[in-house]
């Protein structure tokens, strides 16, 4: 791996650097990491954690019953297939949400966090969705 310093912008006669790091594919294709994931970065002590950022997603009915709930690791590239409107525009569209999770470990488990204030919501057909998600899983 390699630290790279680049420019990022110049402005009013100043330059900004950001910085880069170079990760090579084998420990991309271990990690099980896709292009286009959302990452963060956490540092301790001198060391920096770098996690992919995963969000759940909830399928509400017409009632606001919830019936399925899934991960969902590339979020750009499932709104880009869903084509979800940010209203309902026919009676039979289900609601859906998605939500921002954390992963930490508390004991000999695992505890999934939601981060409900950065929630999105969303409306969509039904069938058209669950296909997408198959095909999601599929691919995992």
């Amino acid at each position: 791996m390699r630290l790279q310093k680049q420019l990022s912008r110049k402005y009013e006669g100043k330059e900004y650097a950001k910085y880069v790091i170079v990760i090579k594919p084998k420990l991309i294709e271990k990690l099980g990491w896709r292009d286009g994931a959302d990452l963060e970065a956490k540092n301790k002590g001198n060391k920096l954690i770098i996690e992919i950022v995963a969000y759940r997603i909830f399928l509400f009915d017409k009632n606001r019953k919830r019936f399925r709930s899934e991960l969902l690791i590339d979020r750009d590239e499932f709104l880009e297939k869903a084509k979800l409107s940010k209203t309902r525009n026919k009676e039979e569209d289900i609601e859906i949400e998605i939500v921002p999770v954390e992963t930490k470990r508390k004991g000999v488990g695992t505890m999934i966090y939601r981060n409900i204030t950065k929630k999105e919501k969303y409306f969509g057909k039904r069938e058209h969705i669950e296909n997408i998600l198959e095909e999601q899983r599929n691919i995992i």
